[in-house]
Formats: structure tokens, C-alpha cells, sequence
């Protein structure tokens, strides 16, 4: 992963750190948000929340049961749900969003309200194949993946403060975006 942050951006997460309690972690399904997400929450020494297994915890199935049982649309409001949830706590943490959540624009909001945002971006067929086999994701084919990514990605850079790149190692990230986020 490999950070790219313009000057005004910059500027404009540390000020924004100050007032937005929260990290969110935002990205594709299987990009390293919760990877990230583990390695952030040890460098600033808070809490890390990861949408999909609070999504478990709280339903007691994971999001391709849910998928299974009861629909996408039931799915992507369960995450939300969880999400909104977490974005409300008073204890400022490092959150590893489910990839669903951005197209919800009650998530955007609270998003931009309550968090600092870090985008992880990566090759939606790279991330595909990344995805591909774990039991806790649902299955895409290329076709869906490249519709998905045309979707959100306008969402996720428009929500994003910091943008970091999937290429590089999780710990070389996290070494260079906490010192962002402590400022």
C-alpha cells in the first residue's frame, strides 16, 4: 500500500482529526481494510472494529448467510446498521467498514461527520482474486466486481481524506498514516 495524500488533503485530515473521533476504513471487498484496520488501531492504541465479524456477532451469521437467508438489500442494511452503530461511540476507534456501507448516503454523512476516512483503493480484479474462496464473502465474477468498482469508486474518493494504495505492506501504511492521524 503506498499513501498519497496532496498538501490541502493533508491539511484537511489533521484538522479534521480534532473533530472527527473515529477512523473509517473504507474499500472493496477483500482490499485489507481489516489488515489495515488491526495495524492502525495498535499504532494509535484504540479500539479496532471490523464491520464484518460485529456483523456475525450481532445476527449470528455472516454476511454470505444473511445474503443467503435473506437478500442483498437485507445485507447492505445490516451493515449499515452496524456501522452507524459504531460511528455513534463515544470512544474514538479505528473501524474496518463493511465495503457495502459507502453507498449508503446515511453512511457518507455520518461518515463525514464522525470520522476520518481512509480509502483503501486497489485493482478490482486483483481484489477479486484476492476474495476469492473465503467463506465469510460473497462469490463475484469479473463482470460483477468491474460494475461494483464503477459504482462506489466515485463515492469512496469523494468521502476520502487520506488515500492509500493496496500495493504496499499493511505495516509500511500504518507507519505512515498514524503519524497523520495523531497530529
Amino acid at each position: 500500500m503506498d499513501v498519497t495524500v496532496s498538501a490541502p488533503a493533508f491539511w484537511h485530515a489533521v484538522a479534521m482529526v480534532n473533530r472527527r473521533p473515529h477512523v473509517a476504513i473504507v474499500g472493496q471487498m477483500g482490499v485489507g481494510k481489516s489488515t489495515l484496520g488491526r495495524a492502525l488501531a495498535s499504532a494509535l492504541d484504540r479500539r479496532h472494529v471490523d464491520g464484518d465479524d460485529e456483523l456475525e456477532a450481532g445476527t449470528g451469521r455472516n454476511a454470505t448467510g444473511i445474503l443467503d437467508e435473506l437478500g442483498l438489500a437485507a445485507l447492505h442494511e445490516a451493515e449499515a446498521e452496524v456501522f452507524l452503530a459504531r460511528l455513534a461511540e463515544s470512544e474514538p476507534l479505528v473501524i474496518s467498514a463493511s465495503a457495502s456501507v459507502i453507498e449508503s448516503p446515511i453512511c457518507r454523512s455520518a461518515m463525514a461527520e464522525h470520522a476520518v476516512v481512509v480509502w483503501i483503493d486497489g485493482s478490482p480484479l486483483d481484489v477479486a482474486v484476492r476474495s476469492a474462496g473465503a467463506a465469510h464473502r460473497r462469490p463475484l465474477d469479473d463482470a460483477e466486481v468491474m460494475a461494483i468498482d464503477t459504482r462506489r469508486r466515485p463515492l469512496y474518493e469523494a468521502a476520502a481524506d487520506l488515500v492509500v494504495d493496496n500495493d504496499t505492506g499493511v505495516d509500511v501504511v500504518a507507519e505512515r498514516v498514524s503519524p497523520l492521524l495523531e497530529q
